[in-house]
């Protein structure tokens, strides 16, 4: 009857236990892999949810408060455009408006008027 060692080394001889390892070691790194994958895709997940509730908040903003602005701003810029042309109709009527002096409260008092405007 052999001895144990001889038993082992015999073991070791034809590849008994080897050809196990190379399987254990084989299924654990796609194991490694596969959850490194799922921790990966789980976090690119949390990222694009977030990204998601961003963008929605930014439409809505867009929705809500730009497309207003832009609809004052366009009433403001027709309105201003219309002072300016009356403005200019009257300055090329009576010349003597354009004094130094006068000037300076006239643009003050342009520059006022559409202020107001712009904010209401």
């Amino acid at each position: 009857m052999p001895d144990a060692t001889e038993i082992i080394r015999k073991a070791g001889d034809s590849g008994g236990w080897e050809p196990m390892m190379v399987a254990f070691v084989l299924i654990a790194c796609i194991a490694a892999i596969s959850w490194l994958v799922k921790v990966y895709m789980a976090q690119a997940n949390k990222r694009e949810d977030s990204m998601a509730a961003r963008i929605n908040t930014l439409e809505d903003y867009q929705r809500a408060t730009l497309a207003t602005m832009i609809e004052k701003t366009q009433t403001a810029l027709v309105d201003n455009s219309t002072a300016i042309r009356d403005l200019r109709d009257t300055l090329e009527g009576k010349p003597c408006l354009l004094t130094d002096e006068r000037s300076d409260r006239l643009v003050d008092r342009i520059a006022t008027r559409i202020k107001d405007k712009a904010q209401a």
